[in-house]
């Protein structure tokens, strides 16, 4: 599968679990977490096998919801600068 990115926003009733979802987003390519809630991913891996990954991880639970969106191409919004280097940094080596 081609590599793209992976938008993934979290809505948890309490504290995110953010050192064992390091370890799980570890296995993408490359990721970056912008805010407490949200990540993005950059992998070649299909989305179902994210869901499954996030749902296995410690500290989330059965009741914790997610929301994984691939997108590619275009993108647009208001973010810092080191977000925007992030998504538009050279991949191709």
């Amino acid at each position: 599968m081609t590599a793209r990115f992976i938008h993934v926003a979290f809505s948890i009733s309490g504290p995110v679990p953010i050192d064992a979802l390091k370890k799980v987003f570890d296995t993408a390519l490359d990721w970056i977490r912008y805010d407490d809630r949200c990540w993005i991913l950059y992998t070649n891996t299909e989305i179902d096998t994210w869901r499954d990954r996030i749902r296995k991880t410690p500290g989330i639970k059965v009741t914790d919801g997610f929301f994984l969106c691939e997108f590619e191409g275009k993108y647009s919004g208001y973010m810092d600068k080191w977000v925007w280097d992030w998504l538009q940094k050279d991949r191709s080596k």
